[in-house]
């Protein structure tokens, strides 16, 4: 029974683990988009009501389920 539960906290430390590495993995790809979707705005519009869009990504939990809520969003020029 020992080993079981040690074998059980490793393999939740692993999982912790690996789950905060792939959510930091995707808000580093996420920051990389936006910059270069910023860059690319700023090159091809040409109005001046909306200085810029970027795509935000809320974390929803549900149930012993997680997934990423995306959305783009404008931001006005005030």
């Amino acid at each position: 029974m020992n080993i079981f539960l040690c074998v059980c906290v490793c393999v939740c430390r692993c999982y912790s683990a690996l789950d905060k590495a792939l959510m930091r993995f995707h808000e580093m790809k996420m920051e990389g988009i936006n910059k270069y979707v910023k860059k690319f705005w700023q090159q091809t519009y040409r109005g001046d009501d909306i200085e810029t869009i970027e795509i935000k990504a809320d974390l929803e939990n549900a149930a012993n389920r997680r997934w990423h809520n995306n959305r783009l969003v404008m931001r006005h020029r005030h």
